[in-house]
């Protein structure tokens, strides 16, 4: 499976492009930005609603480049954002 994103803060001035695959009711997929970074987008369309999570990826390299003032930081998938949305009933 492949999507394309288009995300006019980070992945200027292009397209993003994902692959990954289908599981029933769940669509899983990973891409890569500025070399080793990533997001992957998961959307669950199971039942009456329809969610999304899409999760920002730190590689283990980035962890080198944080400055010694800012807060821990780990590598790997964090939330950015996590969305449901559903059909309002109008009765």
């Amino acid at each position: 499976m492949e999507a394309s994103w288009f995300d006019t803060w980070h992945q200027q001035p292009g397209l993003m492009h994902f692959t990954g695959e289908r599981a029933g009711d769940r669509i899983d997929l990973r891409g890569t930005y500025l070399g080793e970074w990533g997001w992957t987008v998961s959307l669950d369309l199971a039942g009456e609603a329809v969610a999304m999570t899409m999760c920002n990826v730190v590689p283990e390299s980035a962890l080198a480049d944080v400055p010694p003032e800012m807060p821990p930081m780990s590598a790997g998938p964090y939330d950015v954002m996590v969305a449901r949305w559903a059909q309002l009933s109008t009765s």
